[in-house]
């Protein structure tokens, strides 16, 4: 009972999100797809609580209503994904090949969709006996591979263009990885119960969808930029595909930067700009760049702001009679303003509520 009401409760939420995308004033293609989205993962989860508390026998013609449209759902996460890497921001057009999965379904289901009220019920009621037929197995089969193609096709294109070691230091890629990796795992727990046919599948399935459903809810309100950041990062990779750097030793770029970071500190100069500290460590500006975003997953300011933070948070524990404004000054911000803005998106909070917390 706790599972059917946690799976309702987020498929609620999830029709709250599409309509929510629905009436934002800044439409874009983007959030078309989410709301598309957020639309199907709401009526899949209200298609669980109906079949896991019986409900469905009360609304027959609803069963398995779900599966033609849960098998465009993969088509929608490629074309959401997609616009990570692609710069055209106008509407792609469906092909055959995408509604063909739904159509399919269609045709295979087409003498249940057909078969009266009675007919339906007394099918619902047999398969805790006989197991789930075929037709529907199969059925639910083509629903998931579509979802494991756009999964492939993702993580594909975003490797074509972002190295390995960029993933690794960019939380916002990771977190796209783990939304794609537990979409995965929930399709092969479903390919998995449907096999010993059984009916709890679709529960665990519908849970691990809930959860995935109100994380993206909190990711969405602590970084409401999180996938303009991801495209910045690949569109920024997409650049450097003829790279500049191999004729330079890239460990003793590294090494040179941690040593001006961490010894010197230069990032205290308020002044200090990429060109400065290109010719620092003997690089081209274009070189500096290309290695900060290939190789660490940041752009300039956001490197020089990681240290600047970093000592930030140092000063505000540890030397208690400075000011929030000699603060930010003594690490090399050049105002107030700029170094709270950069503080919150480092830590999530002001520096005075960092200051707070510290003191609590």
């Amino acid at each position: 009972m706790y599972i059917q009401g946690f799976i309702a409760f987020t498929g609620g939420l999830s029709f709250l999100f599409a309509i929510g995308e629905i009436i934002t004033r800044e439409k874009s293609y983007q959030s078309y797809i989410q709301a598309l989205l957020f639309l199907l993962g709401g009526i899949f989860q209200t298609h669980t609580v109906l079949v896991g508390t019986d409900a469905i026998l009360l609304f027959p013609h609803l069963y398995l209503i779900h599966l033609p449209l849960a098998a465009f759902l993969g088509a929608l996460l490629k074309r959401y994904f997609s616009s990570i890497w692609r710069e055209d921001k106008g509407f792609e057009k469906i092909n055959f090949w995408e509604l063909a999965p739904s159509a399919i379904i269609i045709l295979l289901l087409l003498p249940y969709y057909a078969s009266n009220a009675d007919e339906k019920r007394l099918l619902f009621e047999k398969f805790p006996v006989q197991g789930i037929p075929l037709l529907i197995k199969l059925s639910i089969v083509i629903v998931q591979l579509p979802i494991f193609y756009s999964i492939y096709y993702v993580f594909k294109q975003i490797f074509r263009y972002v190295r390995w070691e960029m993933i690794q230091s960019s939380a916002h890629l990771r977190l796209v990885f783990l939304v794609l990796f537990i979409s995965g795992v929930s399709g092969i727990i479903g390919f998995i119960t449907i096999s010993y046919n059984s009916r709890y599948g679709l529960d665990i399935v519908s849970s691990i969808f809930g959860v995935l459903i109100i994380w993206v809810y909190f990711m969405r309100q602590r970084n409401p930029e999180l996938m303009h950041e991801v495209k910045r990062i690949v569109q920024d990779a997409k650049k450097y595909q003829t790279t500049q750097l191999s004729s330079v030793n890239l460990d003793e770029i590294g090494n040179g930067l941690k040593h001006l970071m961490e010894e010197e500190k230069i990032y205290r100069e308020d002044e200090l700009n990429l060109s400065e500290l290109a010719s620092r460590i003997s690089l081209s500006p274009h070189q500096l760049s290309e290695y900060l975003n290939l190789h660490l997953g940041k752009n300039f300011f956001q490197f020089v702001n990681f240290y600047r933070i970093k000592e930030a948070k140092t000063l505000c524990a540890e030397k208690k009679e400075k000011t929030i404004l000699s603060i930010a000054y003594e690490v090399g911000f050049p105002s107030k303003s700029t170094f709270y803005d950069a503080f919150r998106r480092e830590t999530g909070m002001s520096p005075t509520e960092y200051r707070k917390k510290i003191k609590s």
